[in-house]
Parts: structure tokens; C-alpha cells; sequence
């Protein structure tokens, strides 16, 4: 749940001030401990922005009242920039933030004082939370063949991002070499469907994407083209084109992309190549990161360009609670090369213990 936590909190910074909105949005605090569910959840992040490192936070009850919230300017001595605290009474703006009075007047209990200065000041939101509103991308990775349409069509309005997709798509074993967005008539079927239930809208017509393979006679020579739809390629084919599109984009543009379960229908090689395209300075020359989840301990293993301390584990105790701690709290010797034997054999912790009593014959 740590990515929801990041996408909730990515989400409060930019709607909070959207009363609709807020109700909409939910979380749950730890439920697994008495009182809990009375005590607000705390919400922090780090972030560097314009060459200036900021330090913000906020804490909240389940109704989404405000309870705390700071903002400081860690590269400046942790400056103090705002801070607001229900129960001391407290409320302060440092005027080298932003000298507005008015600010506080629009400020209710369940919106952040941050969302309510992007609001309202313009310069405030390109210099800083311009991290939130344009920088940061979060997506699970089951649905990023859902971005298969978002990646065609870009690459067919730009060709120069047409010819990267493609040559991803060679460099990863694809056998693609090239494709096109098909426009198709709305199918028989579902037009019948429409018809039946009024409140379903079909567009006049839908697209479609073909990838063009490569045909061989029987001495391996190419003598045609083939056509393979969309719908018949397969689902780890369709996630990784489709991911493509956010990926080029964060690199391009130096963001932060968040992936939850990047191995979801992609091959440990795959996954392991679009890391890569992170950790190169060819492909990745505006330093955008990728944080992602994963059970693909495979991943482990790819030391030579990962560093200990960008490995996390979660670990849950047996009341329920988790906790993250990173590879690089581990002490071990420095010629230490295959992680991730290690990591299965427990030595880090953060793996199930399975019960073997159920596949084990009683004797006598």
C-alpha cells in the first residue's frame, strides 16, 4: 500500500480544494491495532525542485480534516516556509513564501494550505508543486497495456518518438517492426447492445492497432509482411508497447514515474531492460527516476548497475504491521554478487514463512 499512500497523497495536493472531489476520495487508516481508526495518518515526502530540496507533510483523520501540515526548505537550513496545527491553534506563513494574508480566509479544515497557495498563486505552483501537478506519474502495472492506444497515437503524430518505440520494441525481442492505428466500424454486436441499453454511448467509429511482423519462406528469407491486430497479440506484448509511452515521456522530460507490480505479464528480462533504460545517461540524460514494486527478485541479481541502497523490502510482523528498510542496512562483504540467493534464503527477511505441515504425510 505504499504506492496508494504516494498516489493519495499526490491526489489530496492537487483536488483538496475540490470539495466534490475530496469526498470521493477515500483511505484507510491501520486498522489492525485498538484506536487506530481514531488517530489521524501521517503523510511525508522529500522532494527535489528547482535545485532546491523541500521537506513536506501532512497528517489527517478518516473525514479528511486537516490536522497538521509543514512545509520547509530543506536546503535552506530547513527553513521554515508554513506550518499549521489544529491543536495548538497554530498557523504560520513565512513571507519570503508567499506574502498573502487572504490565503488563510480561503482555507477550510479539509483542505491542505499548499493545494489552497497552487490555487491561488501562480508562481508558487510553477516553482514548486508543479512537482505534484506535472511530475509525478503513478500506474499499476496491470494496466499499462491500457496506455497501448496513448502510445500509437503519439507516435504516429511524432515520428521521431515512433522510431524510439521501435527500436525499444527490437532491442526487447518484439519481431515488430512496425505499426499502424486503424480506424473500425462499431461491431455488429454492440451496436445491438446500445440499442438495448440506452445509457451506453458508442463512438461513431473505434481504433484499432496492427503490428506488422516479419514473413519467411523456408530458407528464412523474408518475402511479405504480416499483419497481427492488436487483439491477437499477446497480453505481455500489449503491456510493454503500451508502457512504453509513459516511460519515453518520463525520460524525455526528467520525471518520476511510479509503477506498481512492474513485472505484471512482463518477462524478469524485460523488466530488468526498462530499468536500464533509467539507469543509462544515453537513454536517461534528464535524470527521471522509476520507483516501482515488484516480486520479481530476479532483480536482485542486477547489481552491477543497481545500488544496494535502491533495493526496499516490506516486511509484516505477526500483528500486521509493516515496515521498509532498504538493502544497504545489511553489512556484508563487499564481494557478495547474487542478492537475491541470499534474499530467498531469509537472510534479509521480508519473505513469507509458508507452513509445509499441510504437505507433509503423518507417519504411523
Amino acid at each position: 500500500t505504499l504506492l496508494q499512500a504516494m498516489d493519495f497523497m499526490d491526489t489530496k495536493i492537487r483536488k483538496s480544494t475540490d470539495a466534490e472531489h475530496v469526498e470521493k476520495m477515500s483511505f484507510s487508516p491501520f486498522l489492525m491495532e485498538e484506536g487506530y481508526q481514531d488517530k489521524p495518518s501521517f503523510f511525508e515526502i522529500i522532494f527535489l525542485q528547482n535545485e532546491k530540496i523541500y521537506q513536506y507533510n501532512f497528517s489527517l483523520l478518516s473525514d479528511h480534516s486537516v490536522i497538521e501540515e509543514n512545509l520547509f526548505d530543506v536546503t535552506d537550513n530547513k527553513k521554515e516556509l508554513f506550518s499549521r496545527n489544529k491543536k495548538e491553534d497554530k498557523f504560520y506563513v513565512n513571507k519570503d513564501f508567499v506574502d498573502d494574508d487572504a490565503l488563510r480566509g480561503r482555507m477550510k479544515d479539509k483542505n491542505l494550505f499548499l493545494s489552497v497557495v497552487t490555487q491561488w498563486n501562480q508562481e508558487i505552483e510553477k516553482n514548486l508543486t508543479s512537482f505534484f501537478l506535472k511530475e509525478l506519474n503513478i500506474m499499476n502495472g496491470d494496466a499499462l497495456q491500457r496506455y497501448t492506444p496513448h502510445t500509437a497515437e503519439e507516435a504516429i503524430k511524432k515520428p521521431e518518438f515512433k522510431n524510439e518505440v521501435l527500436q525499444y520494441l527490437k532491442e526487447a525481442d518484439f519481431c515488430i517492426h512496425d505499426f499502424q492505428v486503424r480506424e473500425m466500424g462499431i461491431p455488429k454486436e454492440l451496436r445491438g447492445l446500445a440499442k438495448k441499453n440506452k445509457e451506453v454511448e458508442l463512438p461513431k467509429i473505434f481504433k484499432t492497432i496492427d503490428f506488422l511482423h516479419s514473413k519467411y519462406d523456408r530458407e528464412n528469407n523474408k518475402i511479405d509482411d504480416v499483419v497481427i491486430n492488436q487483439g491477437e497479440e499477446s497480453t505481455g506484448t500489449l503491456t510493454f508497447f503500451g508502457g512504453l509511452g509513459p516511460i519515453i515521456n518520463t525520460l524525455k522530460e526528467g520525471k518520476v514515474l511510479i509503477i506498481d507490480e512492474l513485472n505484471s505479464s512482463l518477462h524478469p528480462l524485460l523488466c530488468k531492460f526498462i530499468v536500464d533504460l533509467f539507469h543509462s545517461e544515453k537513454t536517461n540524460p534528464h535524470n527521471a527516476q522509476l520507483i516501482f514494486t515488484t516480486h520479481d527478485v530476479t532483480l536482485l541479481s542486477n547489481t552491477d548497475s543497481i545500488d544496494r541502497d535502491q533495493f526496499w523490502f516490506t516486511d509484516r510482523d505477526q500483528y500486521g504491521k509493516a515496515k521498509l528498510f532498504s538493502l544497504a542496512e545489511f553489512k556484508e562483504r563487499k564481494d557478495i554478487t547474487s542478492f537475491e540467493k541470499r534474499y530467498l534464503e531469509g537472510n534479509y527477511g521480508a519473505i513469507p514463512f509458508i507452513d509445509t505441515a499441510l504437505f507433509e504425510e503423518e507417519n504411523g
